[in-house]
């Protein structure tokens, strides 16, 4: 048997045993017995000082059973979800992005271009809470990592995780190839890059507000 369970009951025992006495006890007067009828149709909020603290009291003992069994309870594992409204402020980035293919030599051979479309949505406070992004002509592989990246961030972003965290982590994210052409885009506030996902990383710092970009 639930521990917690037998407290509560033997206080309801203990109770309901006041109750009684008070109610049966001899020593009643008239305008008393007539009192009880009155009380017992009477909400509490509309009860006098003095009946509202009797009932205090019993609340008080009830608390005190239970604030130890809810100090002890394991936490969630993990904290709320934070979902948008079904309308919210945003912005849309279109950035060309063109690079050069390489040959077995390592020598650039054709030029390849593609349209990366960006859009950030915003909480009311400012903060990022979701990231969606579309690029063109650059390879299926690519184009579903971009979008799982975007997705990642998206959720960890609703659950509390800061956005330059994986900001921090994925900008100059490239090949590992210190030889490799950098990606040219027409962004002049970025115009070269290591990767598609360096570009978004760096786009998405400069949209964050100031306390949410200082790392």
């Amino acid at each position: 048997m639930d521990p917690l369970i037998e407290k509560l009951a033997s206080l309801a025992h203990d109770t309901w045993v006041e109750w009684e006495r008070y109610r049966m006890a001899p020593a009643r007067t008239r305008e008393e017995h007539e009192r009880w009828p009155q009380i017992v149709a009477t909400p509490y909020a509309d009860l006098s000082e003095k009946e509202k603290e009797s009932d205090r009291a019993i609340a008080r003992r009830y608390l005190e059973l239970l604030r130890p069994d809810l100090s002890t309870r394991e936490p969630p594992l993990h904290p709320p979800r934070h979902r948008l409204p079904d309308e919210r402020r945003g912005v849309t980035r279109h950035t060309e992005v063109s690079w050069y293919e390489r040959n077995q030599q390592g020598q650039p051979t054709v030029r390849r271009e593609s349209n990366l479309y960006l859009t950030a949505n915003f909480y009311e406070d400012g903060s990022l809470a979701e990231l969606f992004a579309c690029i063109d002509k650059a390879g299926a592989t690519i184009s579903v990592l971009v979008d799982a990246w975007c997705t990642a961030l998206s959720i960890a972003v609703q659950y509390g995780i800061p956005a330059r965290v994986f900001t921090s982590k994925f900008r100059g994210l490239g090949t590992g190839d210190s030889s490799a052409a950098p990606f040219m885009t027409n962004d002049p506030a970025i115009p070269q890059c290591k990767s598609p996902v360096d570009y978004i990383a760096r786009w998405l710092e400069l949209q964050l507000p100031p306390e949410e970009n200082d790392g």
